[in-house]
């Protein structure tokens, strides 16, 4: 059975709308635990779509390195992508650390890098359709909510992606950091 999709469209002025595919349930108010990720990481921006460009580097190292059979104390087979040290605001640089959730940092890989994430309030999306396609334009409507829509606090956001992830039916949960 085919899922029907239907196109939001936004409004960004008078004169300019933008149509950007629905791709994402409603968001959801959660709590967290401060949690613990092992994996990859770099220094990454939004200038010129760096951050895409770094994700795809890194998944294909993911696999090719098989970084998550090297990672120890694995809670599940889901890989988390986290966004997390942001500078002044996105454009300017963060921190990626793609992997995966562990119970514990006391053996990290060489090569790896290990960090606690802090528990919080996040708003919760999700994405539906092939990735990466559909997780971008997630973002992209993320990016374009305003500050009475979304208040972000820029600690932590982060992605999960379950064993469908390479499914054209593939769903990925999004958690944005909010006050």
């Amino acid at each position: 059975m085919q899922k029907l999709r239907i196109a939001l469209l936004v409004g960004i002025s008078s004169w300019t709308i933008f149509m950007i595919p629905a791709c994402q349930t409603p968001s959801e108010d959660i709590a967290t635990e401060p949690f613990k990720v092992i994996g990859l990481t770099v220094i990454s921006s939004l200038k010129e779509q760096q951050n895409t460009t770094d994700i795809g580097i890194f998944w294909g190292q993911l696999y090719a390195q098989n970084v998550l059979q090297r990672i120890p104390n694995k809670v599940s087979d889901d890989v988390y992508i986290v966004y997390t040290d942001y500078a002044n605001n996105p454009d300017e640089g963060f921190r990626i650390i793609m992997g995966a959730k562990v119970s514990s940092l006391d053996s990290i890989p060489r090569g790896l890098t290990g960090r606690t994430i802090s528990g919080g309030n996040y708003k919760k999306f999700t994405a539906h359709g092939e990735m990466p396609k559909a997780v971008n334009n997630l973002w992209s409507q993320i990016r374009l909510m305003d500050s009475s829509r979304l208040s972000r606090t820029y600690l932590a956001d982060y992605e999960v992606y379950g064993r469908d992830r390479s499914s054209p039916d593939a769903e990925v949960d999004v958690f944005i950091s909010v006050k």
